[in-house]
């Protein structure tokens, strides 16, 4: 098991896009609006165009997905920080299906028009932490650069990233998750069940802004306090795997289980874990994203903690949010007011 201590890291930027719209505002005004579910249709950005939010060059050979990194990460990121320091600052990135839908692009032009009619500045899109790489290339981040893959990935990678601010490894650190679906992919999850529920696939993007201690240009959102993280191979060893970890991020954040009111929660709801044997209490509301923004994979923990964070300085209480698919890596973060 992974488990972290997380002293004093504050998301102090957040950023996101996805079908419910480009922000954590307004991700939060459609998730209220209870008028606005898209329940059973598709949650994908045909219309997405980057130029609407960034003036950046650099971004016409890039996959979608990476161009989705590149807005929500230049949105948690705001003001530019001082370049001289750019060289302590890192990025982590999550995602399941990463750059499998370019490579499928890549490989059917090669095979139906031929080697040579293929575009070499596509190539770079097939490479699995590509997404990463443009993001520390184009923002000048020489830190550590870490790509994660898996349906949890989003938020392991923000638990990374926070275990690199608290161990010093970097002074700020950009970390969420991405996901795109195109024909290849969609043919191979539209119809895909989810904890008993058909959730249409979905795209998104999201990350959050890193720091050890509140940044002079950006105010702090709130506070990672705790982290875990387990991996299951059989699904009848999941439950108790994921009691652990809430326990043990309960347990490493010193704060009491009773107080939380509120889970956010990707892949299967874990009601049977908080009110039988995690130790919350049994009145918490448990709460997904996956009705306005369909199922994003491993962008799904990364869009929660960005809209968590967001509504911290509304809601002072802390704030649990799991990812914890039938098997494979299941996580657990505690966030608390900044």
């Amino acid at each position: 098991m992974k488990d972290a201590v997380v002293p004093s890291v504050f998301i102090v930027g957040g950023g996101c896009l996805a079908a419910s719209g480009y922000g954590p505002a307004q991700l939060e005004r459609v998730w209220t609006d209870s008028s606005s579910s898209l329940f059973g249709k598709l949650r994908l950005l045909h219309d997405f165009d980057p130029a609407q939010y960034l003036t950046m060059k650099g971004l016409r050979s890039l996959s979608q997905t990476s161009r989705m990194c590149c807005v929500a990460a230049a949105a948690a990121l705001g003001p530019a920080p001082s370049p001289d320091t750019h060289h302590r600052y890192g990025v982590v990135v999550g995602t399941q299906w990463g750059s499998l839908e370019s490579l499928v692009d890549f490989n059917r032009r090669a095979f139906t028009e031929g080697p040579h009619l293929v575009n070499p500045s596509q190539f770079p899109n097939v490479i699995g932490n590509v997404h990463g790489s443009y993001l520390g290339i184009l923002f000048g981040f020489g830190g550590p650069n870490i790509t994660l893959c898996g349906r949890a990935g989003g938020l392991e990678a923000i638990g990374q990233g926070a275990d690199l601010v608290s161990l010093g490894r970097a002074d700020l650190v950009l970390a969420g998750g991405v996901e795109t679906i195109g024909p290849t992919l969609l043919r191979g999850v539209a119809k895909e069940e989810h904890d008993g529920v058909q959730w249409p696939p979905g795209e998104g993007a999201a990350f959050v802004l890193l720091s050890p201690q509140p940044h002079p240009y950006r105010p702090a959102q709130a506070q990672v306090l705790s982290w875990s993280q387990s991996t299951v191979h059989q699904e009848q060893n999941a439950e108790a795997a994921r009691v652990t970890i809430i326990q043990d991020v309960m347990k490493r954040s010193g704060i009491d289980p009773g107080i939380i009111r509120t889970v956010w929660y990707a892949g299967e709801p874990p009601e049977s874990v908080v009110q039988r044997r995690g130790g919350l209490s049994p009145g918490v509301i448990m709460q997904t994203l996956h009705t306005v923004t369909g199922n994003c994979r491993a962008a799904d923990g990364a869009l929660a903690v960005a809209l968590a964070a967001f509504r911290m300085a509304q809601n002072k209480s802390p704030v649990l949010i799991t990812v914890f698919p039938s098997y494979g890596s299941q996580v657990a973060m505690l966030l608390g007011p900044a």
